[in-house]
């Protein structure tokens, strides 16, 4: 891409958590000062954290080499929903889940997961059907996780739930499948190919997207 190109970026409007635009902000950057303020930050760049998407060109994706078994799947990849995700070392996706599969190839950097099986989400407090992001939890996991104490008095029961963590560095792919509640925290500067593909009509609909 070029140096000169000018691409979106999200904002957390708390410096932390990225999930969609009801937490984040967006603002148009050079690519070129994207690069340096997420992988060559000033100190003034590193106390500003910024997430940024840019589409997954066909010839980047012919790239990658994927396995024969993840390009084979039913409903194909579309390209238009993948893309290069890079993120400043701090952001965190709250927790949630997706209603698709979904990989994800670490190019470079560490990401660090926290899983939860879908049939833990009366645990994992769900966000109602009119919250503007439906399919979050109203838990701060990063926050409960460091004993916060009133992250805890309000969210009691996610110590019922089996949390399954795991890191992803640079050459791992991650594999998500629909309804697994999932949070995201950038270990350190990354970037990501993400790569989600419908499910086929023949998986079922876990309660947890029913609420």
């Amino acid at each position: 891409m070029p140096a000169d190109h000018r691409v979106t970026v999200l904002v957390a409007k708390d410096n932390c958590h990225f999930f969609k635009l009801a937490l984040c902000d967006t603002e148009e950057m050079f690519y070129r000062d994207v690069i340096d303020h997420i992988f060559r930050p000033t100190p003034e760049q590193a106390s500003r954290r910024i997430y940024c998407r840019l589409p997954l060109l066909p010839e980047f994706l012919a790239d990658m080499d994927l396995p024969h078994d993840l390009t084979g799947v039913e409903s194909g990849f579309k390209l238009a929903n993948c893309g290069v995700w890079m993120s400043s070392s701090g952001n965190i996706t709250p927790l949630h889940f997706d209603l698709c599969h979904g990989f994800l190839v670490q190019v470079t950097g560490e990401k660090q997961w926290s899983y939860f099986e879908p049939d833990d989400f009366r645990s994992l407090y769900p966000a109602s059907s009119v919250d503007p992001n439906p399919l979050s939890s109203k838990v701060q996991l990063d926050r409960w996780l460091a004993g916060d104490e009133e992250e805890r008095r309000k969210h009691p029961r996610v110590a019922e739930a089996t949390r399954y963590e795991t890191a992803v560095t640079g050459g791992d792919l991650i594999y998500t499948p629909p309804f697994w509640w999932h949070c995201v925290t950038t270990v350190t500067p990354s970037i990501s190919v993400l790569l989600p593909f419908d499910m086929s009509p023949s998986e079922p609909i876990h309660s947890c997207a029913q609420l």
